[in-house]
């Protein structure tokens, strides 16, 4: 599972490509700090933590799939905080700003020897994305059509290499699809 996370942070890193971080020196003050990690940090998308949460829950109870958090930790960061919950399927990571809007979602398993296993788990990453508009089967959508279309690509494409990652567009959101090994990792944010 330490592979997911490790995995799903460059997923993060990747979809925000062309974006460039900055550090403050220790020193500086706070209003200072504020301001030069604002730059970094991705946009709100329009959904409260509590409401993705919810969201969620009753997504992945819709599609049979557990919705049980088995550890959960939180982290500060520059841009707010970042959530990680370990689910049944594999790893959830929210990232929200101070106001508890939601700036980023990814969603990450490991694939293992059973394919109707790693099918499930997969379905259950993709639902979590779904979270975002509400708690109707993510399959269902256009969006979600599409997120299942790329996954395939990049395990097509990761059979030869064992990684690969491709993003795309949707609704004013970019979406990245990555695979690294055996992780898989699923990951939304606001499109700059």
């Amino acid at each position: 599972m330490k592979k997911i996370f490790g995995v799903s942070l460059i997923a993060l890193a990747l979809a925000g490509c062309g974006q460039q971080k900055i550090e403050p020196p220790e020193q500086q003050p706070q209003t200072t700090v504020v301001q030069n990690t604002a730059k970094a940090c991705y946009e709100p998308m329009g959904i409260q933590a509590e409401q993705l949460l919810l969201n969620m829950d009753a997504g992945l109870k819709a599609t049979g799939a557990s919705s049980v958090i088995r550890d959960q930790n939180i982290k500060a960061d520059g841009c707010g905080y970042q959530i990680n919950m370990m689910m049944d399927f594999g790893l959830v990571q929210v990232h929200i700003d101070e106001q508890q809007q939601v700036l980023s979602l990814g969603a990450g398993y490991e694939n293992g020897a059973d394919v109707i296993g790693n099918t499930k788990k997969a379905f259950a990453a993709m639902q979590v994305l779904g979270s975002l508009f509400g708690s109707g089967k993510i399959m269902e959508t256009e969006v979600g059509k599409k997120v299942l279309e790329t996954a395939t690509q990049i395990l097509n494409t990761s059979a030869n290499s064992n990684s690969a990652s491709q993003s795309f567009e949707y609704g004013g959101n970019l979406y990245t699809v990555t695979k690294e090994g055996t992780a898989m990792v699923f990951v939304v944010r606001k499109q700059p």
